[in-house]
């Protein structure tokens, strides 16, 4: 619970996994319809280049059925690219903007605020030592994206006080995430 709103979360992950490879091993796809889900979020890897672009369409539209039918909204969870292609960072925004439209779903654009951020402060270390996954700011920041598109504000700035975020770089995170949040 954050800020007086509560989640229950729950996730199907696999290391390496696309969307096509979950929905072929069936176990998402028993999950959607054995339960009913309000938001189910969708994400693969960056998707930047056009045949993993339109993979992540088709099959986000193959899962966008399953959703519906459990009483769910898609959600495109917008990552970044590695470090050592980040002129990636549009394409894959627009690869993920693209599937979150073809179903009407949410979109949460992570690897936007990250550009954001930058701008913002240069310094902010938003990935890991492995210049791919998030450091613990980049993924707080992903958070607050997330959160402020479902619920339209922030969580207590207590909330990132404890990863170690002081008032400063908790109001530039804010703004990166609410200049790219719809």
């Amino acid at each position: 619970m954050a800020g007086g709103k509560q989640a229950v979360c729950d996730s199907v992950t696999a290391g390496g996994y696309a969307l096509e490879d979950h929905f072929r091993d069936g176990i998402a796809a028993q999950r959607l319809r054995d339960e009913q889900w309000t938001i189910v979020v969708l994400q693969q890897g960056p998707s930047a280049l056009e045949e993993s672009r339109v993979n992540l369409r088709e099959w986000t539209a193959k899962f966008a059925e399953l959703i519906r039918a459990a009483g769910g909204q898609s959600a495109l969870y917008a990552v970044w690219p590695e470090k050592a292609r980040s002129f990636d960072f549009p394409r894959v925004s627009q690869s993920y903007r693209l599937a979150a439209a073809d179903v009407g779903g949410l979109f949460f654009p992570a690897g936007d605020a990250w550009l954001a951020a930058w701008r913002r402060d240069p310094t902010f270390a938003l990935y890991s030592g492995d210049d791919f996954h998030p450091s613990t700011t980049g993924s707080y920041l992903a958070a607050l994206v997330i959160y402020h598109v479902i619920w339209g504000d922030f969580p207590p700035r207590s909330a990132g006080a404890e990863f170690g975020l002081d008032d400063t770089r908790l109001t530039m995170l804010e703004a990166a995430a609410n200049e790219v949040a719809p």
